[in-house]
């Protein structure tokens, strides 16, 4: 059975639903959406987009193993200019690759996920295996990422979800535009990264609808309660960036939200030169602000 792997990319995504990312509970619509498209977070969302997500999805495509490589970015249909104008152009060139703008009804998610990917998989002839990967628009994934979870889409593993439950959290100075004392961290559940194994034909549709995709899992660190959760933390597999432009660096804090993050994972000092073995990702050079 043919194996794909859709990598969800949530992209500066507005909602008036009052729920979904921790800015819409945290605030009143109007200091949510000023805050949301603030254009200094907007600039170091597009910068860590750059760096991270788009050079490791690139190198999928270019080492194709046995799962094809795909991405579904969504964003919000009244992201500001020139940002939204970039994003396109960021993106435009790049195969196996959709971006989708959403309005600020569009909450919750995971619908649209679905019937973009019965879009796609109505056009194959036989019965597909998929996978749909959660990735924030500020982590990275490791090299190996999309061949480890190729190996655990398996018919036995249909309605499961994975978790990688090893990664780095890598701080990043907003101020500074530059990323330093990474971590090794063991956070089994973690948003990045985690996925969920589901099968479609065009005669049956989804095997399974509850969930159908990794979007229906929220909060993402109760996934062993929507569905059967294989952990693997045996490599790393992901980087989670803590900066103040982040989602809970603007409710938290850079500092705090890592104080946070070391209460709750196991976190041991690591350096650049082991990232740099497991992602193919440049982290030393400084972003250009």
């Amino acid at each position: 059975m043919k194996k794909i792997i859709y990598f969800i990319v949530r992209y500066s995504l507005l909602t008036n639903a009052g729920t979904g990312n921790g800015l819409a509970k945290a605030f009143s619509f109007e200091r949510y959406r000023k805050k949301l498209f603030n254009p200094n977070r907007l600039l170091t969302h597009e910068r860590l987009f750059c760096r991270l997500v788009m050079p490791t999805f690139q190198g999928y495509l270019r080492r194709m193993g046995s799962a094809e490589p795909r991405m579904l970015i969504f964003t919000s249909s009244e992201l500001p200019e020139p940002f939204k104008k970039r994003l396109f152009q960021i993106t435009e060139k790049t195969q196996n690759l959709s971006l989708q703008e959403l309005p600020v009804d569009y909450y919750p998610l995971g619908g649209h996920v679905s019937k973009a990917i019965r879009g796609e998989l109505d056009q194959e002839k036989n019965p597909t295996i998929f996978s749909t990967v959660h990735w924030d628009d500020d982590d990275a994934l490791s090299i190996d990422y999309a061949d480890r979870l190729s190996a655990y889409m398996t018919e036995q593993n249909i309605g499961n979800a994975v978790s990688f439950g090893k990664g780095f959290g890598l701080p990043f100075s907003t101020r500074k535009a530059a990323f330093s004392s990474p971590a090794l961290m063991r956070y089994p559940f973690v948003s990045a990264g985690l996925s969920h194994i589901n099968s479609y034909n065009k005669t049956d549709g989804f095997r399974k609808t509850e969930p159908a995709n990794v979007m229906e899992i929220h909060p993402h660190t109760k996934a062993d309660t929507f569905c059967p959760t294989i952990v693997d933390s045996r490599e790393p597999s992901y980087i989670k960036t803590y900066h103040n432009d982040s989602v809970q660096g603007i409710k938290k804090g850079r500092r705090r939200l890592l104080n946070l993050a070391r209460r709750k994972t196991q976190m041991d000092a690591a350096t650049l030169s082991i990232l740099e073995e497991h992602f193919d990702v440049d982290i030393r050079t400084p972003l250009v602000r």
